[in-house]
């Protein structure tokens, strides 16, 4: 209960927190399908994981790279649409 009254006085924490794993959880996906695809056609263990893990690392650093893009863009419109304060002359 006291972390759900944390997540709507911090709107931030409530959307990271699922993002995060989220993100976890498709990277997981990802390792674990190839892993086991590799494991099938006879690879060692430790070579199997690695196959597993390159595309789940490249796959999440594609989308963060994609949210950093997305995150500029958003920042940039907002500022453009603030107004600018004229400035007073200094007395």
């Amino acid at each position: 209960m006291i972390a759900l009254a944390e997540s709507l006085r911090h709107p931030y924490i409530a959307t990271t927190a699922p993002g995060g794993g989220l993100g976890i959880a498709v990277m997981g996906a990802i390792l674990a399908a190839r892993e086991t695809s590799a494991l099938k056609h006879g690879v060692t263990a430790p070579a199997a994981f690695v196959s597993g893990y390159a595309p789940a690392l490249q796959i999440g650093a594609a989308v963060l790279l994609g949210g950093a893009v997305i995150a500029t863009a958003a920042l940039r419109q907002r500022r453009a649409a603030l107004p600018v304060p004229a400035l007073e002359p200094a007395a």
